[in-house]
């Protein structure tokens, strides 16, 4: 075993951390919000009293959710200075398109635009500070939490990278080879916050009882697979195991639960809701398309749905027609796609034929990404645990396609499983509502998925 860092006296979990930026945050966001009404007021010339403004605080929670679709307050989010500094910038020019909106059909004279100038000037200056001040702070080895790998040792090259790509929330401690796993671990929870193994590792009771004791030492334990997942997003494939398979817990929630109900009853509302802005666009659709290419405007394919149920799902063309397609992989800048076809998926107007499939409930709004018959029945063969994404209905949107948008290999399919797992095992409405949000901004962005 490696020796240990220099000791340490605390540490602060990650829910913690970014708690105390949310917090920090939202302090900062008030005092800037008041210091643009004072400067407002005094620019006017006219006393300043916060309980006449008082729907100008609303500047807080917009920028709030839009810091959260940035991803402000992700793990990703948080480890790199420069992203982590430039993302109040980014907030506050996103929160300034969504103010002129509001301003546009406000009442005159009830949203001085002048205020939100200046509150974008404060709230950048202090929030950058704020950030910087955070990150010196909790970057220090004596905020990280120390992490001890019990494993084999073909996998420990794998878990330091991890632990190095995430260096401001952890840091290595040492390793120990399971198969000379000694008799007491001599260390105490001042010197190691955590530790993580392989499930299939720690069966003999031995090791057991060695976890336990540091259990009650204060020390957390936990499982590579769940150490993966708290940082990555993505259940790992190459971490498990038939034994670790046993022990995975994949929600399987009845119908009549709340949140089924919720999610179906979203996903009708926004199909009834989206096929009516379908059916007013569709005229122009319809022209732009013949006039690009030749063929029918509707192309359809066989996708397997949840539980391995096979069904026919809709869309608009985007290619041109005749050609050989590859069910498989489309490239990046695939010369089959047509100029209007390119644009209808950049804004995903393709797509909104499969409200109807949303409809007649063989997708959701948010689930997995359908995947054709073929793809299916090939991937099932080559790549472990496939089959474990149909315990999930497909969705038009996905935790895999906002986090990993475009797939063209085979090491793209598998982690883009690693992410659907991840989603089928964590799934809730605020999840749904998050991955939606943040569909939502990318489409706007143009950024495609």
């Amino acid at each position: 075993m490696s020796p240990p860092p220099a000791h340490k006296t605390r540490y602060l979990t990650t829910s913690e951390r970014t708690l105390i930026l949310i917090m920090g945050d939202i302090c900062l966001l008030l005092l800037s919000v008041s210091i643009a009404l004072a400067t407002w007021d005094h620019y006017t010339q006219r006393p300043f009293y916060i309980y006449l403004h008082l729907n100008i605080f609303y500047l807080v929670p917009i920028w709030l959710i839009i810091a959260m679709i940035l991803g402000t307050y992700s793990l990703h989010g948080m480890k790199d200075l420069s992203r982590f500094l430039y993302y109040p910038l980014q907030a506050n020019l996103f929160g300034g398109i969504i103010y002129a909106l509001i301003y546009f059909f406000a009442p005159k004279g009830s949203l001085p635009r002048v205020v939100f100038l200046f509150f974008g000037v404060a709230s950048s200056l202090l929030l950058i500070w704020w950030r910087y001040l955070y990150f010196s702070i909790f970057s220090h080895h004596r905020w990280r939490q120390n992490v001890l790998v019990i494993s084999k040792e073909k996998s420990l090259s794998d878990i330091q990278k991890l632990i190095q790509n995430h260096q401001h929330y952890y840091q290595f401690f040492g390793f120990i080879p399971i198969d000379s796993f000694p008799q007491e671990l001599n260390f105490s929870s001042t010197e190691v916050d955590k530790i993580v193994y392989l499930v299939e590792e720690a069966s003999s009771s031995q090791v057991i009882e060695i976890l336990l004791k540091s259990r009650e030492k204060g020390i957390i334990v936990t499982s590579i697979p769940e150490f993966y997942e708290e940082l990555t997003g993505r259940t790992p494939l190459s971490e498990m195991s038939a034994t670790c398979m046993s022990l995975f817990y994949f929600k399987e929630l009845p119908w009549g639960s709340i949140y089924a109900l919720l999610k179906r009853s979203f996903d009708i509302t926004f199909s009834l809701m989206g096929l009516s802005l379908f059916f007013l666009f569709f005229p122009f659709l319809f022209l732009m398309i013949k006039i690009d290419s030749r063929g029918p405007v509707f192309y359809s394919q066989l996708r397997v749905g949840k539980n391995g149920r096979v069904f026919r799902l809709w869309k608009l063309r985007t290619m041109k027609d005749g050609l050989k397609s590859n069910h498989f992989w489309t490239e990046e800048k695939d010369p089959r796609i047509t100029r209007f076809g390119r644009w209808l998926r950049k804004t995903r107007f393709d797509e909104l034929p499969q409200l109807w499939n949303v409809l007649k409930g063989d997708l959701a709004v948010v689930g997995v990404r359908p995947l054709s018959v073929e793809q299916c029945q090939a991937f099932a063969e080559q790549i472990p645990y496939h089959t474990l994404r149909h315990l999930a209905k497909p969705g038009l949107t996905s935790w895999a396609v906002i986090n990993f948008r475009h797939v063209n290999d085979l090491e793209g399919v598998k982690t883009r499983l690693e992410y659907d797992l991840y989603y089928i095992k964590n799934r809730s409405f605020w999840l749904d509502l998050y991955i939606i949000f943040r569909t939502v901004w990318i489409i706007a962005t143009l950024k495609g998925l």
